[in-house]
């Protein structure tokens, strides 16, 4: 069980609240650390397939704004990519601006340094994005963060983390659990069906 005497334990001026949508710009930026923190570098095969995306944007763009004589004649050469293009912006502009709606952050003084993805299904709640910036680390701050979460939560809670933070998550209530035991769509959501790099299947209950 979650351990409640630790659920409002914050660092002074500290506090843990829902995201509003003026907060997206501080999320994805935490999320940034987070990912350069946790996944490795980016393979020469990755960097050339953004690099790809960032030019299908530009095709897009062209052909949306459109143009006149040799410029209109490229540009409807350009047609599956441009609109593969814009296909992708479209994708980019719903996520950006929907992204945060499931998040809570946690702030000191109106500044953001940490953030967590709680999302409630009909069964189980998922957890996800657990961050806070180095330098408030080891004051307690990412303890209430998903502590104050896992009472928000619908039970069972399920995350997954790197193997050198169960111990963290283990002093806050949660259990490993086989991936295999889980259902197929809570593993896909969590990002145990062909995920990057190793990670540990966590409940709490």
């Amino acid at each position: 069980m979650l351990d409640r005497s630790h659920v409002f334990a914050l660092p002074p001026g500290c506090t843990i609240r829902p995201a509003r949508a003026l907060d997206r710009t501080a999320i994805h930026h935490l999320l940034d650390q987070f990912r350069q923190e946790i996944l490795p570098p980016r393979s020469p095969s990755e960097q050339v397939l953004r690099l790809l995306a960032i030019a299908l944007l530009g095709a897009g763009g062209a052909y949306l704004v459109g143009a006149t004589g040799w410029q209109r004649t490229f540009n409807l050469l350009l047609g599956p990519t441009a609109v593969l293009g814009l296909a992708i912006a479209l994708v980019l502009v719903i996520t950006w601006n929907s992204d945060w709606e499931n998040f809570w952050v946690a702030e000191h003084h109106h500044q953001i340094i940490g953030c967590a993805k709680l999302r409630r299904c009909n069964h189980y709640s998922l957890l996800h994005d657990v961050y806070v910036v180095p330098e408030w680390r080891s004051r307690g701050l990412g303890s209430s963060l998903v502590a104050h979460l896992g009472q928000q939560a619908l039970r069972p809670l399920y995350l997954t983390c790197i193997p050198r933070l169960v111990p963290f998550y283990g002093r806050l209530g949660f259990t490993e659990v086989a991936a295999k035991s889980l259902p197929r769509m809570v593993q896909y959501e969590l990002g145990l069906i062909q995920g990057p790099f190793e990670v540990v299947a966590l409940a709490l209950r």
